[in-house]
């Protein structure tokens, strides 16, 4: 054995063990592999993540019901449907992937801008073991999505969509917590000195209204003067100047000292409009994005909120593995993650 195993050396060792013993202590896995009782709990919390193990007191054990496939035998299947392949949802199939991989569940990805009842049928002729689906956000195609969901005979996981109250049988979620993660940012820009806080979103944008919700509701809590949300600025918008001319003149105004901005390319497009109308970043605007999936192309290089993307996706294919393989039927879970801020250049104590 090497003195310093790798990471996925010391967590295949730790499966084969569960394979062929049913269990293992930390104390023991420590000992033969020569490292900390430390890193072995980090690997079997890692591990545990993945759905591929139960973490118990001291060690692990492995799922009730993993008995080795037999020869010829189907492997268990879901399917991943998303309804789009931009940076946001390429992030998690990512995380999807990596995750079904470790769990050794076989998965098969399609992207459709309209996950409607009709494809899933379609889809379901070769029927997976379980779906992890982003359904549609509104009526009428909501609507008939949940009809859908009322009859489907497998589990589902929904991926960033909360499930409809009383639709479908033990229907599980896993969402970012949008609203908490735009919080966090008016408390991080607070602590600084900001006091003029304002909001760009890009208008129809999914999810907009949980973001403003949870500014709103942060810069209330805080006694900070709440002001109109500025519309986002596409670099190919035929408007663009008049739309332009509108957000200067609104920051200028509102005296904003700092600007949330949904979506990493509106706000590399405000940076770029900042430095032709002679806005310095972060002197006279701190700038935060959401999404984290190329603020660092910005310049300067964006603050953005990165969600939870790794988290996320791991999260969905271990509530659909307990629902495969789990002995007994558990609890739905509707999951929601908060995200993390990570700190570039457009961050400063307001001038």
């Amino acid at each position: 054995m090497s003195r310093h195993p790798l990471p996925a050396q010391r967590q295949r060792l730790i499966m084969e063990a569960l394979q062929r013993d049913g269990s293992v202590t930390v104390a023991e896995v420590s000992r033969v592999l020569g490292v900390t009782e430390t890193t072995v709990r980090r690997d079997i919390n890692q591990l545990a993540e993945q759905g591929v193990l139960v973490r118990v007191h001291g060690g692990a054990t492995a799922l009730a019901d993993r008995a080795p496939a037999r020869a010829g035998s189907r492997p268990t299947t879901a399917t991943l449907v998303v309804p789009t392949d931009d940076f946001h949802w390429g992030a998690i199939v990512s995380a999807v992937r990596a995750a079904a991989r470790a769990a050794e569940l076989a998965l098969h990805v399609h992207r459709d801008d309209a996950v409607t009842p009709d494809l899933l049928r379609r889809l379901a002729a070769d029927p997976p073991a379980g779906w992890l689906l982003a359904p549609p956000l509104m009526a009428p195609s909501r609507d008939t999505f949940d009809d859908w969901l009322d009859h489907c005979p497998v589990p589902v996981v929904l991926l960033e969509r909360e499930s409809t109250p009383g639709v479908g049988t033990g229907v599980q979620s896993v969402t970012s917590d949008h609203a908490r993660n735009a919080a966090a940012v008016v408390g991080h820009l607070a602590d600084l000195g900001h006091r003029r806080i304002g909001m760009m979103v890009p208008t129809g944008g999914p999810r907009a209204d949980e973001y403003v919700r949870g500014w709103q509701q942060a810069l209330a809590r805080r006694g900070l003067p709440v002001t109109p949300v500025l519309p986002s600025i596409d670099i190919i918008d035929p408007g663009r100047a008049e739309l332009t001319h509108r957000v200067v003149e609104a920051l200028r105004t509102d005296r904003h000292t700092a600007l949330l901005v949904l979506g990493d390319p509106h706000a590399m497009v405000l940076l770029q409009i900042c430095q032709e109308v002679g806005i310095a970043v972060p002197d006279d605007l701190s700038v935060v994005s959401f999404g984290d999936y190329m603020a660092s192309w910005g310049h300067p290089a964006l603050t953005a909120l990165r969600p939870p993307y790794e988290t996320l996706g791991a999260t969905a294919v271990r509530l659909l593995l307990a629902r495969l393989r789990g002995g007994s039927t558990p609890p739905s879970q509707h999951i929601q993650l908060e995200g993390t801020l990570v700190p570039r250049e457009t961050v400063a104590p307001p001038p």
